[in-house]
């Protein structure tokens, strides 16, 4: 029996990904602006046509690592939606290029993904601190524990730890045998 985890491949044109309702298939549209205004973790990526053009310029050499990086992303999106549910705290996939964040005291922070040149990361806010607004995917314990001092949260919930691959299956794009190697987030001696 093979103890190894084996790594699914999802396309990211079958990613879900909460989208703005007036999304025309031929020509997206976005909505340009999202507001957040209470307790809420929001996710941002690229949009799926945003995510396309991306896949273009970077090359097929890449899609294996574009499409595990959005999967993974997306996938930790919806985990934690059903986690932050539990402290009635919105979470939500979006890909709004603009995000507006509105503080209980009058005070509104803005953010916009394309002048900061992102194509993903986090949006904590409780609508009276100043908001945290970070870039990239953090590994889930990492993520729980800035949720947790954010909201002054004494325990978020359980949330299995991801295994990290060392080394991404090379078969797909060389046809060739590989091995995938997966370690254990807290044998790692530095951050990835």
């Amino acid at each position: 029996m093979d103890s190894r985890e084996k790594v699914i491949h999802t396309p990211a044109s079958e990613l879900v990904i909460d989208e703005p309702a007036n999304i025309i298939e031929e020509q997206e549209v976005v909505d340009e602006l999202y507001i957040i205004e209470d307790k809420a973790v929001i996710f941002f990526v690229l949009s799926k046509s945003e995510l396309e053009k991306l896949r273009r310029e970077l090359g097929s050499s890449y899609r294996y690592e574009t499409d595990y990086l959005f999967n993974n992303f997306t996938r930790q999106s919806k985990s934690f939606n059903k986690l932050l549910s539990k402290h009635n705290i919105q979470s939500k996939l979006i890909s709004n290029k603009k995000i507006l964040i509105k503080l209980k005291n009058g005070q509104t922070v803005g953010f916009n993904r394309i002048r900061e040149d992102q194509i993903m990361g986090e949006i904590i806010s409780d609508g009276i601190q100043d908001p945290i607004i970070e870039f990239g995917m953090f590994r889930n314990k990492e993520l729980i524990s800035i949720i947790e001092k954010y909201f002054q949260i004494e325990n978020l919930g359980f949330m299995e730890e991801e295994k990290i691959p060392i080394q991404i299956p090379a078969e797909e794009k060389m046809n060739l045998d590989s091995v995938d190697l997966v370690i254990e987030p807290d044998s790692l001696e530095t951050d990835i």
